[in-house]
C-alpha cells in the first residue's frame, strides 16, 4: 500500500520590539514583528505535493556524513528520490562553534546554492530548510546530484535530516 502525504508546514516568529519614550516618541510603545510562511502539501508530484518522506537522526564524528539520495530509505519503506521540494538539516549542538557545513563532495545535492563549490555553514541550535514546493517537479536527483554531505569539522555532531519529495 502507498503511502500518501499531506499537511502543513508553518515557520513563523514573533518579536517584540520595545521603542522607549525619545526624540522620535512621546510614549513608549510595542511594535509586533510577525512574519509567517505556510506550505501545504498533498500526495503527487506536481507542485505543493510528494510521495516519500525520510527522517534520520544521526550523529558525524568528527568526519563527514553523506545522505545518498538515491538509496535513502523513506519511512513507508521505499528506497530513493527522484526529485526534492524540502531540505531540513538541524543542527542539535549545543557547544558555540560547533557547526556543520553542508554541501561539497562527490555528486553533491546541492541545485539550491550558487557558484562553482557551494556550501552552507549552520550553526549550533539552529536549521537550515531548503525548499521549492511550487515548482513543477522540485530539484531532480540524479546519479551525478545525490549526495547530501555535512562535515562537523572536528567535532562530534548530533543532527536530523528530513527530505520530502517523490
Amino acid at each position: 500500500m502507498a503511502s500518501t502525504i499531506s499537511g502543513t508546514l508553518t515557520l513563523s516568529s514573533t518579536l517584540n520590539v520595545a521603542v522607549p519614550v525619545g526624540s522620535t516618541a512621546l510614549t513608549a510603545y510595542n511594535i509586533g514583528i510577525a512574519p509567517t510562511l505556510t506550505n501545504s502539501y498533498a500526495a503527487g508530484s506536481g507542485p505543493n505535493q510528494g510521495n516519500k518522506i525520510y527522517q534520520s537522526s544521526l550523529t558525524a564524528t568528527g568526519a563527514v556524513a553523506d545522505l545518498d539520495l538515491t538509496a535513502a530509505v523513506c519511512v513507508d519503506g521505499t528506497v530513493g528520490f527522484t526529485h526534492v521540494r524540502e531540505l531540513w538539516i538541524f543542527n542539535d549542538a549545543t557547544t558555540v562553534g560547533y557547526t556543520l557545513t553542508y554541501g561539497l563532495g562527490t555528486n553533491p545535492f546541492s541545485p539550491m546554492l550558487g557558484g562553482t563549490t557551494p556550501t552552507v555553514v549552520i550553526s549550533p541550535g539552529s536549521v537550515q530548510r531548503f525548499y521549492r514546493p511550487l515548482d513543477t517537479l522540485g530539484w531532480t536527483v540524479s546519479g551525478s546530484i545525490k549526495t547530501v554531505r555535512v562535515d562537523p569539522g572536528a567535532n562530534t555532531i548530533a543532527y536530523r535530516i528530513i527530505v520530502l519529495g517523490d
